[in-house]
């Protein structure tokens, strides 16, 4: 899948969250949306094509996990054969929240790639928690890492309190902001790949959980 088909498959992501990437650029009205602020830029080279309240902040809900993820990807720099142990807190940080998880146990012995497909394709909260500590060696210290990165690309509009997007008046980021975020995330190692696929993915017994989780995907955009 190319870059530009990628953004475009990002438009069903950001419609979920108040935000919208519409496929097709209407000669005179802008088009109809789902959302109220959309974005449509290249993906080669940064132009922005089309725009609607592009810069009006909107919480980003899971489309949070494209941060996340781009800067797991930055650091294994394409090798996904690491192992990480699941912490307390990737767990239980989590209890009392209606959250998406793929039911990691504390101390529980993963690999990175599962983990990657399963923060992509079963939105993991738990996983993306795992991630932030890969990342940062804490949560806090991913989500750190991931505000680091907005002030590197010059993002002004954004601002993150956690790795998996779950409600906060502080988390934070615009239609262009994720835009630019998104082509950022693009550029390194295997996103595409992960972000783009559309088979079930397996993950294999651990230490702790005797038993294959499968991870799927259901947005229609990328069926």
């Amino acid at each position: 899948m190319t870059k530009k088909r990628l953004l475009g498959a990002l438009a069903g992501l950001l419609a979920a969250a108040g935000l919208c990437m519409p496929v097709c650029a209407a000669e005179d009205a802008p088009p109809e949306t789902l959302g109220d602020a959309y974005v449509v830029m290249d993906a080669d080279t940064g132009q922005v094509v089309l725009a609607h309240n592009a810069d009006v902040r909107h919480y980003p809900a899971s489309i949070t996990k494209i941060m996340t993820m781009g800067l797991a990807l930055e650091k294994a720099q394409g090798d996904l054969d690491v192992t990480l142990t699941v912490s307390y807190d990737a767990v239980h940080s989590l209890y009392g929240t209606e959250s998406s998880h793929i039911a990691l146990i504390e101390d529980e012995q993963v690999n990175l790639e599962d983990i990657l497909y399963g923060v992509e394709m079963a939105s993991a909260n738990d996983g993306a928690n795992v991630l932030a500590e890969y990342i940062g060696g804490s949560i806090q210290g991913g989500v750190d890492a991931m505000n680091a990165q907005v002030q590197e690309l010059g993002l002004t509009g954004t601002h993150f309190t956690s790795p998996h997007g779950l409600q906060d008046e502080n988390h934070y980021t615009t239609a262009y902001d994720m835009a630019r975020i998104t082509r950022w995330a693009l550029t390194q190692p295997q996103f595409t790949t992960i972000f783009g696929r559309t088979e079930t993915w397996t993950m294999e017994p651990t230490n702790k959980q005797p038993e294959q989780r499968q991870f799927s995907i259901s947005d229609w955009m990328r069926l």
